[in-house]
């Protein structure tokens, strides 16, 4: 009964907006004693009431409120929709240190035009203490409460590194050197978030003074006619707007150092490349800009992104530039150069470092070839399989001459002999029967014996044949019944393998390979119910160096090559197969 009258009841209330009774409604319906009561025919609700009548009175109501200024669209009823709700919150010191963060002022901005959209940012502590300081009353908020939101994701966009307390900070020096002064010396005492302040509020002096500079200048070009003799550069920059420039340079690549120790690299990769966008278009007169550290700084920020390849062509080009600045120096009588020797050090660190990055990058190849190689043997009983020859029943085309059974070639006493019997000498439906299983696993082990194969490093592995070869599984048989031949094999052996690696280590180990037979075939990463299985086996030596390792990576073209021995023992025993013509 509930399941049909209850359940739509809810749903309709829940449709009216009326969360409240539809929750009551499906509370009811869990109760064990619960009866339904029958709605009233046609309307669904429970209440006496349509569906359309609900609606109606709730946006009637909802009208009221708004016409009373109370609504949540309402702008009277929003405390964001006066136009000095900044100003307000400025003149308090614990919502005026949000003003600095783009994050907050962007949600600001947006609530001014869309007050109804405050309940998604509720969850902000910076938006429950502006609410609350509009409103009249204080909320406190500490750092700890904030970094916390911030980690659950509370804050939606993470908050600015540089925040007003930092901001008033620089902003007690009044000229770009004595900001940038300050910027390294809190940089050094690993104060990022002051450095990186300081070097902004730098760069926004630096803009004022080089403006006014060069209004200066221009006012007096005018004064003059047009020409400004001596107080302009080549092409009518000022000297010291050319310097302005190259310091604008260094200190946004100071702020990407900033940056990478404040672990922003994306933020890090934008200020070295504009660094690197810029330094080949300062103006005449600026003093020379090496930028093989911004290359290098990218290069960082790049790999703590994951960008790998990236960044071992930004640490490449670093390597260049700060290579030439050294043979430059050197050239110029760099010993007596009070940078050469610093520069040489940056360029055996960057070396270094390169060659760091590209060993960490062979090993993640490494490892993901590695990892490759066992999600095959793992996937497919820890082999690699693949198609070879399937040797089937070979029927006689004239059944009536007369024929001997197959005759083994002499290769050992102890092989059986071949009968000169007439094969039409048996009865009808008499199988006629030739094992050949000794002299095919002495062919094998011959076959297996031959295999070598020479690793790209130069590392030669080799098959030493079959290991214990009275043990091995082999076998071969010719049956003949009625004038028709067929040949049945099986193979499951092990074998055992040799390398001599470069470094001059000698590894020894075994392999394995079965379920080969005249209904399988070679065919890697076929089915194993139908393809031959290959798997290596090693001691604990192999994993203990890079030459060990590549055995494991090429342990595929190790599967081909016996593989390929295998094959051949397998037409020789189809040669021996065939009837004599």
């Amino acid at each position: 009964g509930w399941g049909r009258g209850g359940r739509a009841r809810a749903r309709m209330r829940g449709a009216a907006t009326r969360s409240d009774e539809a929750v009551e409604v499906v509370d009811d319906g869990k109760r064990p004693d619960f009866v339904p009561s029958a709605p009233a025919a046609g309307e669904g609700t429970g209440t006496g009431k349509t569906v359309e009548q609900i609606l109606a009175e709730d946006a009637e109501r909802e009208a009221a409120i708004e016409r009373l200024g109370m609504g949540a669209n309402s702008q009277m009823g929003s405390p964001w929709a006066a136009g000095d709700a900044l100003e307000t919150l400025a003149q308090h010191p614990e919502t005026r240190a949000h003003l600095a963060d783009p994050g907050f002022l962007a949600m600001a901005a947006e609530l001014s035009q869309h007050p109804e959209r405050q309940r998604k940012y509720m969850r902000d502590p910076r938006m429950m203490q502006a609410i609350a300081r509009l409103q009249g009353f204080s909320v406190a908020v500490s750092e700890e409460e904030l970094r916390e939101a911030e980690r659950k994701g509370d804050i939606r966009q993470r908050r600015a590194p540089v925040q007003m307390e930092h901001l008033d900070h620089a902003r007690g020096f009044e000229t770009p050197d004595a900001a940038k002064a300050e910027g390294n010396a809190r940089f050094k005492a690993k104060e990022n978030s002051l450095a990186l302040a300081c070097y902004q509020w730098a760069k926004a002096l630096l803009g004022r003074s080089a403006a006014a500079e060069a209004e200066g200048e221009a006012r007096g070009a005018a004064a003059l006619g047009g020409v400004a003799v001596g107080l302009s550069g080549d092409d009518g920059y000022p000297p010291t707007l050319a310097h302005a420039r190259a310091m604008e340079l260094t200190l946004e690549l100071n702020s990407a150092a900033a940056y990478l120790a404040l672990k922003l690299p994306e933020d890090a990769e934008a200020a070295c490349s504009a660094v690197i966008e810029a330094a080949p278009n300062l103006p005449p007169g600026a003093p020379p800009f090496d930028t093989s550290k911004a290359f290098y700084r990218r290069c960082k920020a790049r790999e703590s992104r994951g960008m790998l390849k990236e960044a071992v062509a930004d640490l490449k080009e670093a390597l260049a530039l700060a290579q030439k600045v050294c043979d430059d120096a050197h050239a110029d009588g760099g010993v007596a150069n009070p940078r050469y020797k610093a520069l040489r050090k940056e360029v055996a660190r960057i070396a270094e470092e390169y060659k760091e990055l590209q060993e960490r990058e062979h090993s993640k190849w490494r490892a993901h070839q590695a990892a490759k190689a066992q999600a095959k043997l793992d996937a497919e009983c820890e082999a690699m399989r693949g198609k070879g020859i399937a040797l089937d029943s070979v029927e006689v085309k004239d059944p009536e001459p007369k024929f001997s059974i197959m005759e083994l070639e002499s290769d050992s006493d102890d092989e059986p002999e071949a009968s000169d019997t007439p094969a039409n000498a048996y009865a009808p439906g008499v199988v006629q029967e030739t094992d050949f299983s000794y002299w095919f696993k002495k062919e094998l082990d011959k076959r297996l014996r031959k295999v070598r194969h020479r690793f790209p490093s130069g590392a030669v592995i080799r098959t030493t044949g079959l290991h214990e070869p009275s043990n091995q599984d082999v076998g071969a048989t010719i049956k003949v019944k009625d004038g028709k031949r067929a040949l049945f094999y099986d193979i499951d052996v092990t074998v055992g393998w040799e390398c001599e690696t470069v470094k001059g280590r000698t590894l020894r180990g075994m392999c394995r390979m079965y379920n080969i037979g005249q209904d399988t075939q070679y065919c890697p990463g076929g089915d194993q119910n139908t393809s031959w299985i290959f798997s290596l086996g090693y001691g604990p030596d192999l994993l203990q160096g890079r030459d060990g390792q590549e055995i494991l990576d090429e342990q595929g073209d190790v599967y081909e090559a016996n593989s390929e021995a295998v094959g051949e023992a397998i037409r020789e025993l189809h040669r021996k197969a065939q009837p004599p013509q």
